[in-house]
């Protein structure tokens, strides 16, 4: 007997041979799919966190959590990169859906609603100096670069333009090192 309901599975593993690195991520699975996972994970030895992912990736399972980030790396060094996603894109509705905590205090946030960069009130990418000081900032609608004026602005506005644009974050590649 199958269903169509949606269930969560979420994962946490330690990559690199040091264990320097350590992921988490939160999954939509069919309710099979999660009883195949309970089995999978009783196999002697189990698979590792890191096979589990590639495995549910394989199954169709899409990166998507609602009441937190869907996928969270944090390195050794206290970096921390958090990534929100709905449906398996990266999405959160009026707060950052991509969120990198540097381990010099630098914090990078990036606004993306159905995986495209975008934000209508304005900069889709901050880059802040700690303690909050805005370093750069670029702007996008519907993931395309939009000109500050072309942004609706908030009602506490700006003064003059914003600052040079900052290059776009990579997305880490689904379970890998």
């Amino acid at each position: 007997m199958t269903s169509n309901e949606n269930a969560h599975i979420t994962l946490t593993y330690e990559l690199g041979h040091d264990g320097h690195i350590e992921k988490t991520d939160t999954f939509a699975v069919s309710q099979d799919t999660l009883r195949e996972a309970q089995i999978r994970q009783q196999e002697v030895p189990p698979p590792s966190g890191h096979e589990l992912c590639q495995w549910l990736i394989s199954r169709g399972a899409q990166y998507d959590s609602q009441d937190g980030p869907a996928r969270v790396t944090r390195w050794t060094d206290g970096t921390t990169h958090e990534e929100y996603y709905r449906n398996g894109l990266r999405h959160r509705e009026n707060a950052p859906a991509d969120i990198w905590l540097y381990y010099d205090g630098k914090k990078s946030e990036s606004y993306y609603h159905d995986d495209k960069l975008h934000r209508d009130n304005g900069p889709a990418v901050i880059l802040r100096n700690f303690p909050e000081r805005m370093l750069e900032e670029q702007y996008y609608i519907n993931g395309e670069p939009a000109d500050w004026s072309r942004v609706k602005k908030p009602a506490s506005k700006r003064p003059g333009q914003p600052p040079a644009a900052l290059a776009p974050q990579k997305r880490l590649p689904p379970c890998t090192p």
